[in-house]
């Protein structure tokens, strides 16, 4: 993938010469989406739930020590299961999650790096037309320096 001036990706896995198609052009906020290693589009993991786990947690503990009957005594093992399992149905999410983040990432880094390369094609312009422009500049006063002379 390549991303254009313009902030699209150009989808090189899908067009290229040898494949007589035109390249498909993406915007850059699709790219995540497209990131290699993402399961579809898997949704974040919100950050507001941790707290209602730990609100879940407390009521647990709270419904076992006021129902009277102990179901699930001190140690709480079925609590422990009970999250155990949320976290091993939640482990891929993140993980996907991340893998897009890190393909996102990625991707962000190419495009600034290929925009620092042209900006310093840029300046090494800049620096040489600037050098022409003062070798120039010098011979335009040496040039006048003799007229001078010969005319005086």
């Amino acid at each position: 993938m390549m991303i254009t001036q313009k902030g699209a990706v150009r989808d090189e896995r899908f067009a290229g010469p040898a494949s007589g198609r035109s390249q498909q052009l993406v915007p850059l906020a699709a790219c995540a989406a497209r990131a290699p290693g993402a399961a579809g589009r898997a949704r974040q993991p919100d950050t507001r739930r941790a707290g209602r786990r730990q609100h879940r947690q407390l009521r647990w503990i709270l419904a076992v020590h006021l129902h009277g009957k102990a179901f699930d005594p001190f140690p709480y093992i079925a609590l422990n299961l009970v999250l155990s399992a949320l976290a091993g149905l939640q482990a891929p999410i993140i993980m996907m999650s991340q893998n897009r983040a890190a393909a996102r990432d990625e991707i962000l880094a190419q495009h600034h790096y290929e925009e620092t390369q042209k900006i310093d094609q840029l300046l090494q312009a800049n620096t040489n037309l600037t050098q022409q422009v003062h070798d120039l500049t010098e011979k335009v006063h040496r040039l006048t320096e003799q007229l001078c002379q010969t005319t005086s």
